[in-house]
């Protein structure tokens, strides 16, 4: 078992968060409920024009290709996005804004999602300047856990991009 109880599992509605949620609920009691909000989906850029498949660079061609892309949308210098970057923010703020009214003190609320979103919310936390927070975003491995507390003083970060779970018995950490 993940916790020793769950208040509620949420999920982004991308078919990978959906699924991943769905595997972690059924490790829970039936009765917890099982929600899915929009506000915890990925970015909807595209900062490369759609050419992840084809592209034919190194990792970190990539990753500079990535970082320009989004620092475009964020300081809307291009409007190719489906979402222009301030919606993206707004609805990072309201999603987590919704969880603390979800879990009560002592509850457990597990959120699957993407590590724009994860980084997002680290960001906001933090007030990490909106350009720069897709450098927190870059290095988040698939499948790691990251667990914040909302107590009486607020939100507090407890740890980030845990993967620890997925080097035994043999590396399965993957990245993008």
């Amino acid at each position: 078992m993940l916790a020793p109880e769950a208040a509620v599992v949420v999920s982004g509605s991308f078919n990978r968060q959906r699924d991943t949620a769905d595997i972690i609920a059924a490790q829970f009691d039936p009765a917890v409920p099982r929600t899915v909000n929009d506000d915890w989906d990925e970015y909807r850029a595209d900062p490369i024009g759609g050419r992840f498949d084809s592209f034919t660079g190194t990792p970190k061609e990539l990753q500079t290709r990535i970082n320009e892309g989004l620092r475009a949308w964020i300081t809307g210098e291009t409007d190719d996005a489906v979402e222009d970057f301030g919606s993206y923010w707004a609805r990072v703020q309201r999603a987590a804004a919704d969880l603390r009214e979800i879990g009560g003190p002592g509850q457990t609320a597990i959120v699957v999602t993407s590590a724009g979103t994860i980084t997002a919310v680290l960001a906001q936390l933090w007030g990490v300047d909106r350009t720069t927070w897709p450098t927190l975003a870059s290095s988040v491995v698939n499948a790691s856990l990251t667990k914040l507390v909302v107590g009486a003083s607020g939100v507090t970060l407890i740890s980030f991009n845990e993967h620890a779970h997925l080097e035994q018995p043999e590396p399965l950490m993957t990245y993008r």
